[in-house]
Order: structure tokens, then C-alpha cells, then sequence
């Protein structure tokens, strides 16, 4: 019988715990507020990519978050 190896299912799941965690911090957000330059938002962006630095699933999470940021801040979508 093989050796199952559950590192990678576990990893798995504590990533999307962390994100679901992280997404409470959404339900607290203020309807049309600009969170793109808020510190704590910066900061546990980076802290969850410093993490996981070479997670594909978390390099694609930040730079869809810079990705809407820079969109905001040259005005071609509104955060409302």
C-alpha cells in the first residue's frame, strides 16, 4: 500500500483558512472606501506573501489585489 503524502492537502487547507480569515476582514470594509493604501491592508498582504513566497495561488491573490489598485488609482474603475 502506498505512502500517502498530505503535506500538500494541508498546505491547502491552511492557505484557505488564511484566506477566509482574511476575508472577515472584508465583511468590516466600508462600502466605497479606497482600502489600496491602507496600511494594515498593505501589511497583511505582505505578510501573507512573505508566508508564502512562492505559493502560485497567494502570488495570484496579491497581484490581482495590486491589479485593482493601480486600476483605481489611474481612475479607469471606481471602488464603489
Amino acid at each position: 500500500m502506498p505512502i500517502v503524502k498530505i503535506e500538500a492537502p494541508l498546505k491547502q487547507l491552511f492557505l484557505i483558512l488564511s484566506l477566509i480569515s482574511r476575508m472577515s476582514f472584508a465583511e468590516t470594509m466600508e462600502e466605497g472606501k479606497n482600502y489600496c493604501h491602507d496600511p494594515d491592508a498593505v501589511e497583511q498582504n505582505r505578510a501573507l506573501l512573505g508566508e508564502h513566497p512562492t505559493d502560485p495561488v497567494i502570488i495570484r491573490l496579491i497581484a490581482r489585489w495590486e491589479g485593482l489598485c493601480n486600476m483605481i488609482d489611474r481612475g479607469q474603475i471606481s471602488v464603489e
